[in-house]
Order: structure tokens, then sequence, then C-alpha cells
């Protein structure tokens, strides 16, 4: 089952880039359902906020490749694929790019940079929208608070503890 949705609305370019998740614009808008051949889900209604063109059909957008390898093409040089990692970091590219941190850089990455019981802080990328998770046992997470959208290269957010003796979190960029 194909689970990719391939979608150029008239008069945009592929690679137009992203707009303001927390805005109002918008590509273009897809209706879209599950079904499992017998049942199927209610129509969900999908924004598209960003166009990217992947000539090699890996799932990394061209433009973002030639930022960061100088060149679109994964074969134009060592570990370039997105199941590679290019700075040797533990991320592949292609994490890299969902992350929106830098596949040359291994000190770029997502991480949280404070944390007291008041306030949980981690290394952001402005207007790059964020969710923050909890579990108290690892197997079993949570969404802990509504996404957060940072201004700036520091997210933060005021974590709802649970009052049980070992919570845990973690943060994820929302693609």
């Amino acid at each position: 089952m194909d689970s990719n949705i391939t979608f150029v609305p008239d008069g945009w370019y592929l690679d137009s880039g992203r707009v303001d998740p927390a805005g109002t614009s918008y590509y273009g808008i897809i209706y879209a359902r599950y079904s499992d051949g017998t049942n199927a889900s209610p129509h969900v209604r999908i924004r598209v906020v960003a166009l990217y063109s992947d000539g090699y059909s890996e799932g990394l957008p061209d433009s973002w490749r030639t930022t960061y390898f100088g060149s679109p093409d994964p074969f134009a040089g060592p570990n370039r694929h997105p199941g590679d990692d290019y700075d040797g970091d533990g991320y592949t590219n292609l994490q890299e790019w969902l992350l929106g941190s830098n596949p040359a850089d291994p000190a770029s990455n997502l991480r949280i940079t404070s944390f007291v019981t008041t306030n949980i802080q981690w290394q952001a990328k402005g207007y790059e929208l964020y969710e923050l998770y909890s579990s108290t046992n690892f197997n079993n997470w949570t969404r802990a608070i509504n996404p957060v959208l940072p201004t700036n290269s520091a997210g933060s957010a005021t974590p709802l503890t649970n009052g049980k003796p070992k919570q845990f979190f973690r943060v994820g960029k929302v693609p």
C-alpha cells in the first residue's frame, strides 16, 4: 500500500518552499480518507504548507541537497542518500531534513538543552512546529501539551507533571 500523496496545485512550481504552518496560508487543500478495503474513515482536510521537488525519488528535496551538499545528485559524493549519515552524528540525512538540522554539522540536531520541573528548553528552528511528549515507562508516549511554535532558536514549554515518581519527556518536530 502506498502512503505517499503527490500534489502540485495549478500555478505553483515544485520547490515553492514552505509557508508558516501556524498561519492561514497554504498551497492547496487535499481531502483524504483511509480505507482497509472494507471500512473507510471519514474524510480529513489536509492543508498543503510545503512543496519540494525530489528528482531522485528518495525522499529528500533537491533544494535541500543542493544547500548542504552542493548538488541535488545523491551520487555526487559519499553519504548523500536519505539513509546515510553525512556528518556522523547518529542521525540519517532524512532525519536531519525532517528535524530541520544541518547534515554537515553534528552539533545542529534537535536536543533538550535545559530542564527543570517548571520548564523544558530545546534547540529549535524558529517558526517550525514542535510537540512535547511524556511517558512514565518509555513504551507509551502521549502528547504532554499543545504544539509549540518557537520564534527563535530556543524552544520552550512548561511540561505538565503527572505526580508519579518518574516522568520522561521527548521533543519532536512536526514535519
